[in-house]
């Protein structure tokens, strides 16, 4: 089953796509049975590596955290405050619109509502026993 396409330049060249598709998909492949065993015993050694530098530069990061998280604290609290006095302004205003929506929305609930009951209870009182 064909599909014809709406661009004719995209139908001139699906056959190139799909066909060179293919060929780096299996290249890939291939290729990837070579890489994996020099990717795994880099790694082994990058951890190796990683581990052994650890304790140079744990004192740093020691050091440096109380300071940074002191920092985070000092910028963090004015933009909390900030952002409380917004959250609260926006409630404000959200509560006042749904209290401005809540009659409209209830006179159509309402009209919805009685013409539902008027159709529906001709059948109603015809099926009860």
């Amino acid at each position: 089953m064909t599909t014809k396409l709406k661009n004719p330049l995209m139908e001139s060249i699906t056959f190139r796509t799909v066909s060179r598709a293919l060929f780096i998909g299996v290249s890939m492949a291939l290729l990837m049975e070579f890489h994996m065993p020099a990717t795994v015993s880099r790694a082994a050694l990058n951890t190796l590596e990683m581990v052994s530098r650890m304790p140079l530069t744990m004192p740093d990061m020691v050091e440096l955290m109380p300071v940074h998280t002191f920092d985070a604290v000092v910028l963090t609290a004015p933009q909390t405050e900030s952002h409380t006095a917004c959250i609260a302004d926006s409630t404000a205003d959200m509560v006042e619109l749904m209290a401005s929506m809540a009659a409209p929305i209830a006179e159509v609930m309402a009209s919805h509502t009685l013409e539902a009951v008027e159709l529906t209870a001709p059948h109603t009182v015809s099926h009860t026993p």
